[in-house]
């Protein structure tokens, strides 16, 4: 059995894209970073002001028994350091991880964290995700990595297709 279909979501500019030294393919986004021996205050203020989407293209770790869950990039994301995102606040709609299996476990309550902190919706998986070229401007929609769909503030999800239901408002297309 072949992998499944790639499908594309287009996301509105302006975007930036925050992509870990540490993975294979950069997401091309009208600002695109390489994140590298960075402190993570150092990483988030290289998000400029105006954006519409901000992705995180890293390694994601929902937990283990000698390091809390974390997204690894910059100094790694937790749960107890994501005040560092406050600067995105007011200043983004949606957050997408490209981050394998983060929306699980306490995983997801960094995922509520992060959209509590931002007051953005953040879109992440409970599964695996391929490390593959992207085309410009776009995210993949990772439909088969049992993705989750968070509301602004944290505390609560949105079904997927009330969150696509969104997409003139949260301007993103799927392609």
């Amino acid at each position: 059995m072949g992998s499944p279909p790639v499908k594309w979501i287009k996301l509105a500019r302006n975007q930036c894209a925050l992509n870990s030294d540490n993975v294979g393919s950069l997401f091309p986004m009208v600002h695109t970073f390489k994140i590298s021996g960075m402190t993570n205050d150092e990483m988030i203020a290289k998000v400029p002001k105006g954006i519409k989407h901000l992705v995180f293209n890293c390694h994601g770790f929902p937990t283990s028994p000698r390091y809390p869950a974390h997204l690894a990039i910059g100094q790694t994301l937790k749960a107890d350091n994501l005040g560092c995102c406050t600067p995105v606040k007011g200043n983004c709609k949606v957050i997408w991880l490209s981050a394998c299996n983060i929306g699980l476990g306490d995983g997801l309550d960094l995922c509520k964290k992060l959209a509590e902190v931002t007051d953005c919706y953040v879109v992440t998986q409970t599964m695996g995700v391929p490390d593959r070229k992207m085309k410009q401007d776009c995210v993949e929609d990772y439909y088969y990595a049992m993705p989750l769909y968070i509301k602004p503030g944290g505390k609560e999800m949105i079904a997927r297709n009330d969150f696509f239901n969104l997409q003139e408002k949260l301007e993103f297309t799927q392609l």
